[in-house]
């Protein structure tokens, strides 16, 4: 017998009782076509939608493949009635993750994240309405608590890359973000995960934890013979951005010294590299960048005749640069020359 386009006699004998939940359930997990059992199951929620049990039926149809707009009045009582249980995220999750919309269950989402929102497991939750809605400002203050509480965490990086772009962050996430960094067992994500912060790395409250955070994964990058042009890249956006502050770049000054010798950097050039590693060396164009060489060179530690080779290769992707960035770097250069005699 083909399940899936015959119907069980159970349907009409016992398909409006509370306890064929788990036989539609069992139906719509094997594979059945929700269209199949659509009225019996239609007429089930509105006997028992807002009982616990329901939630069974609701996440099955979603996960079978159902159309959600046609159990949609169904899901805001049930979820009125269980959205402070631990178990509503399972509707929410599956609601999210089959398309329905986010307005429906905002709300209710909103109540349980207030309750759970530090459980490991809410990790997926977060996903689902990134997936769908986009919004990350609204989970944001969650996100924060969450990551506080799981910072080992497989889904750790994913909440940070995105909590590390707000403009608005308190010190103490800026801080748990930095605490992940630090402890991160992958140089090009504890590096991107640092870029992304950019100016919260200049709060003068977190200035230590950065300048240490930076100088233990540059030291990893330059100890190396050979790095790759992504880790490169990475070093030249994060000296940029700390390169706006006075104490953060002469904190780092020996390592930018080094990145800019080693034969790795800048090697190939920017202009010849993939595309995604590219569009990290454009956002590195920045006058930040070149401020370590005026004092490097004025202190005898850099020299335009012992160094001519890491210069070269270093003026060589600044002749790239934008024209508004070339016209900002231009006196500066000129102060430069004459230092460099």
């Amino acid at each position: 017998m083909n399940r899936s386009s015959t119907l069980p006699a159970w349907l009409e004998t016992e398909g409006e009782r509370l306890e064929a939940f788990a036989r539609f359930k069992a139906w719509l997990d094997a594979g059945a076509g929700p269209e199949t059992v659509q009225p019996y199951l239609t007429a089930w929620l509105k006997a028992h939608g807002i009982r616990r049990e329901a939630r069974f039926v609701l996440t099955a149809w979603l996960d079978a493949g159902g159309e959600p707009a046609v159990i949609q009045p169904f899901i805001a009582p049930w979820l009125q009635a269980h959205e402070r249980e631990p178990e509503a995220s399972f509707i929410l999750q599956a609601w999210l993750d089959a398309g329905g919309k986010s307005k429906v269950i905002r709300k209710s989402l909103y109540t349980w994240l207030g309750l759970f929102e530090t459980q490991a497991n809410t990790y997926f939750l977060f996903t689902s309405w990134l997936a769908a809605a986009g919004n990350f400002s609204s989970i944001k203050p969650s996100a924060s608590r969450w990551l506080s509480a799981n910072p080992r965490h497989h889904g750790t990086l994913n909440i940070i890359n995105h909590l590390a772009r707000q403009e608005d962050l308190a010190g103490e996430t800026v801080r748990d973000i930095l605490s992940w960094c630090q402890e991160a067992h992958d140089a090009e994500a504890a590096l991107a995960s640092l870029t992304f912060l950019e100016g919260h790395l200049r709060r003068e409250e977190v200035a230590s934890e950065v300048l240490a955070t930076a100088r233990a994964w540059v030291e990893v990058v330059v100890a190396q013979p050979v790095f790759p042009p992504k880790l490169s890249a990475l070093l030249a956006l994060l000296f940029a951005i700390l390169g706006d502050s006075a104490e953060l770049r002469l904190g780092v000054e020996d390592l930018f010294l080094r990145w800019l010798r080693h034969p790795s950097a800048l090697a190939p050039q920017p202009a010849h590299v993939t595309p995604g590693v590219r569009r990290v060396y454009f956002s590195a164009q920045r006058l930040a960048l070149l401020s370590y060489l005026e004092p490097l060179l004025a202190a005898g530690r850099l020299s335009v005749t012992g160094d001519r080779q890491p210069l070269v290769r270093l003026f060589a992707w600044v002749k790239t640069w934008t024209p508004e960035v070339r016209e900002q770097v231009g006196p500066f250069l000129e102060r430069m020359r004459r230092l460099g005699g």
